[in-house]
This record gives C-alpha cells, sequence and structure tokens, in this order.
C-alpha cells in the first residue's frame, strides 16, 4: 500500500448474483464490477485490467484515475487488486496513492470509482466496492484523498451517524452521489437487512434517507427530503 490508509469501517451490504451479473442496483456505480470473465461473459481470462475515466477538478489541475486488475489464481479463483492514481501541479505524470492487494478478510473482488473532486479542490471523493468471489455478500464504502495532507482516508461513517443520532446504527450505503457546492459529501443511506429477511436490523432512517458528511469537520448531517 502506498501511503497511510485507514481501516474499512463501515460498508453497506447487498445482496445478488455476484457470479452471474454482478451487483443489482437501483443506482448506478461508480465502482466498475471488474471479473475474470471477457466482456460478453462467454468466456474466461487469466488477466484483466480496467482504467477508470480520468476525473479532472473544476480548475484542471488535479486529476485522478483508478485502476481495477483481476487475474485469476492458480486454484481458479478470481481476485482484483485497486489502485489509485493522482496528478497535483508541480508533480509530472500521476502518482498512486492507493493500492489495495486482494484478501479474505478485505474482499477478493473490490473496486475503486473516483466520482469527482470538491469544489474547494480539497477533496477527491472514491467510492469503493467491496466484494467477495463465490459471495452474495458486499457493498459500498466512501474513501477520500486529501490533496493538503496528500493521504487517502475513511471517515468513520458509523460513529459519525451515532454522534449525530445518538443510537448505534446498522447502516447500508445506497449510494454515493457526489459533493455539494459547500464541498461536502452527499450519500444515500438506509439500515442493513440480513439476506432474507425483510425486518432491519436497526430502526435509524426512514427508508433510504439523503445524508451528508463534511469531512473537514468530520460530522454528519441529515437533508430534509428524504423517501
Amino acid at each position: 500500500m502506498t501511503g497511510p490508509m485507514f481501516t474499512i469501517l463501515i460498508m453497506g451490504l447487498f445482496y445478488s448474483s455476484c457470479l452471474a451479473s454482478g451487483p443489482s442496483r437501483r443506482y448506478p456505480l461508480h465502482a466498475p464490477w471488474v471479473t475474470c470473465s471477457s466482456e460478453d461473459r462467454k468466456h474466461s481470462t487469466t488477466k484483466k485490467k480496467v482504467r477508470t475515466p480520468l476525473v479532472t477538478s473544476s480548475n484542471g489541475r488535479l486529476k485522478a484515475f483508478a485502476e481495477i486488475e483481476a487475474e485469476r489464481t492458480r486454484g481458479g479463483n478470481c481476485q482484483t487488486e485497486v489502485r489509485l492514481f493522482v496528478s497535483e501541479p508541480g508533480q509530472e505524470g500521476f502518482r498512486e496513492v492507493y493500492d489495495l492487494k486482494p484478501s479474505e478478510a478485505g474482499g477478493t473482488l473490490n473496486s475503486l470509482g473516483p466520482i469527482g473532486w470538491s469544489p474547494d479542490g480539497r477533496w477527491l471523493l472514491i467510492e469503493f466496492g467491496n466484494w467477495w468471489e463465490g459471495s452474495d455478500a458486499g457493498g459500498l464504502g466512501v474513501l477520500l484523498y486529501d490533496s493538503h495532507a496528500k493521504t487517502v482516508s475513511n471517515t468513520d461513517l458509523r460513529s459519525l451517524i451515532r454522534r449525530t443520532l445518538s443510537r448505534e446504527c446498522s447502516i447500508t450505503v445506497v449510494s454515493v452521489i457526489g459533493f455539494n457546492a459547500s464541498s461536502q459529501v452527499l450519500l444515500r443511506l438506509a439500515d442493513s437487512t440480513d439476506e432474507g429477511e425483510t425486518e432491519p436490523l436497526t430502526h435509524c432512517f426512514q427508508g433510504t434517507e439523503s445524508w451528508g458528511i463534511d469531512p473537514g469537520r468530520s460530522s454528519a448531517f441529515h437533508l430534509t427530503e428524504h423517501r
């Protein structure tokens, strides 16, 4: 891993036929679903690399992209390694700022999807797809690259929501939307539900709600519109 990184403390769980077609989503994924299958899903490949579209700041001085490299192991399993690259003023080319290798604990089919730079130019928002081959469990997390500190980190979303609502919550990240004009992260959140169950594990949200995260102040706030 290049540069400091904090442990992923929150991921939203959803269930789908991962091996057949990837995660089934109501909202589009920014982190692409990458496996060892060919584009038409009819053939298997030994190694495949996918590069996400370039994300550029409003002033054109900051750029970023991610690479997801899928490789089939000797045991026949498919796994991915994910990397994030950033270009900033004063440097030549792109610098690798994040590298996550596959693991049983941290996910074997992970993905990254840079979404955009904050209007103030400090933060890069990245959607983290946290998945396992052969399992229906997986979910989304949020990474932030801080162009001031030159680090990639994950906000402890569970702690922020607990601080705001004064209760413990089991959280699903439904969608990572982007930044608002104040450089705050916008998310869609809901209570997590176990596979095959209809009753959520907690009752912190009214269905799927819109929330904001202020990365500079490490705080979370509920937006009035929800459904």
